[in-house]
């Protein structure tokens, strides 16, 4: 499948790419790397940086993503690792402008296997996979084997379906339909997280994107291609405002296929790579913890120790910028009255009932502890229904004008006592039919053969 919608705006995109990689500052190598069948989705381009380090790190981008859109994440990725960035074939970028028709997943877990094999052999160690949104399902539906180390995915494809919210199905229907730079910002504001600020780099990709690039789906998740990474230590990690996968969706599948659990990553959203570089870090540092010992706690211990690690990252590089605990400190002193006011009076209706209970003498029921008396408490009072064959037979068999025990009957009987008209023949009730045919035979049995006999009168 061709991605481009013609030969003028592959053009365009890799003309773009080719100038930015250009005027990069980092020192890197380029090259492409094409496989031996003759497809058009084998050939990917690749951009090492950072080959002083020994440590290998594999980065696959998401939908839409390359190695010039993400040069200030391999920047601070470089100062630690030697990293090699893959444009997927596929997808927009200096790889091949195709992409399987079917069974698209698994053909690109048959390309990353040769690709990784192939790295392995030039690293002088174990590679590592670093993944974001669909690069992670591409990275999920390789083999494991001796020379991956492990994986560390973001905002992971793969595991299940993402959320569909209006709004972001609004900014990105609005952004396909007029590819402008205003729809591409609001794109991504829509996306990242509350405090981030689009670049204009950013804003200017998306604008060719959108014009240059034909419209296509994601894939579907296969769980059952992440069961096999379950014995390579695996690291998920999702944003706190993740319009996608940040509502808790990821745990369960998670939990299930690789038996670990979800870190979240505070204050940033599905952006992660283009929003916190910084965080990056810190889950690369927290799976390298993981690696070395498999029985540590990691989910304690990255939420007890990033946020104040981030903050203080943060602050050196931006000395204006408030950290965490002033932040909240600002959201507790800013509050509204309105909101105040809405707090005490909660307060005060908790005192209230806790007060009434001890009045009455009772304790109020555990799910209703601490909460006003309302609807489920009053209607808790009221006495049992009775079954419906329990109610409208005489009191006693064999009474013609005997009045009816029907203490819950509304209208004219309950005023005078007596048994309505009947306007057709009943039917017998179920309890007393189940009676009848049993073995014992009561005073069901009586009142039912009673009313049988007045009825033929």
């Amino acid at each position: 499948m061709w991605i481009y919608r013609g030969r003028s705006g592959r053009t365009a995109i890799q003309s773009w790419c080719r100038q930015r990689l250009d005027n990069w500052a980092l020192p890197h190598r380029r090259r492409q790397v094409s496989d031996e069948a003759p497809w058009e989705y084998r050939s990917a381009h690749l951009v090492v940086a950072g080959t002083q380090h020994r440590q290998t790190l594999v980065v696959l981008p998401g939908r839409h993503g390359n190695a010039a859109v993400m040069t200030q994440l391999l920047e601070r990725l470089a100062t630690r690792y030697r990293v090699v960035a893959v444009d997927l074939p596929g997808e927009a970028g200096l790889g091949s402008a195709g992409r399987p028709n079917t069974q698209r997943l698994r053909d690109y877990g048959r390309w990353l296997d040769a690709l990784l094999a192939r790295l392995a052999r030039e690293a002088p160690e174990a590679v590592t996979v670093l993944a974001h949104g669909f690069g992670a399902a591409v990275a999920l539906a390789a083999k494991p084997a001796p020379h991956i180390k492990g994986l560390v995915l973001l905002s992971p494809h793969g595991f299940t379906r993402p959320a569909i919210r209006i709004d972001v199905v609004a900014a990105l229907l609005r952004w396909r339909i007029a590819p402008t730079a205003a729809a591409g910002a609001r794109l991504l504001t829509r996306l990242a997280g509350p405090s981030f600020a689009p670049p204009a780099a950013l804003v200017d990709w998306l604008r060719l994107v959108g014009r240059h690039v034909a419209m296509s789906t994601t894939p579907p998740a296969h769980l059952e291609l992440a069961h096999r990474w379950r014995t390579t230590p695996v690291t998920v990690a999702v944003g706190e405002h993740d319009p996608l996968f940040g509502d808790g969706r990821l745990a369960r599948p998670v939990r299930r296929a690789l038996c670990t659990e979800v870190l979240t990553v505070p204050d940033v959203g599905a952006l992660l790579p283009h929003e916190r570089p910084d965080a990056v870090l810190a889950v690369l540092r927290a799976h390298a913890g993981l690696a070395r010992d498999p029985s540590r706690d990691l989910h304690g211990e990255f939420h007890e120790g990033f946020p104040r690690e981030l903050d203080e990252a943060v602050r050196r590089a931006d000395p204006g910028r408030k950290g965490r605990d002033e932040r909240q400190q600002d959201r507790t002193r800013d509050r509204t009255p309105q909101q105040a006011g809405h707090v005490a009076g909660a307060d005060v209706a908790r005192r209230i009932s806790a007060a009434s209970s001890a009045r009455a003498g009772r304790s109020a029921a555990p799910h209703q502890a601490g909460r006003p008396p309302g609807r489920a408490a009053r209607s808790r009072r009221l006495p049992r229904r009775p079954p419906r064959w329990e109610r409208g037979f005489p009191a006693a068999a064999g009474s013609a004008g005997a009045t009816v025990n029907t203490p819950h009957r509304r209208g004219p009987a309950a005023r005078t006592g007596q048994r309505p008209p009947r306007r057709r023949r009943d039917r017998p009730p179920p309890r007393a039919v189940a009676r009848v045919r049993g073995a014992p035979v009561g005073s069901a049995l009586e009142r039912y053969a009673a009313s049988t006999a007045r009825r033929r009168r």
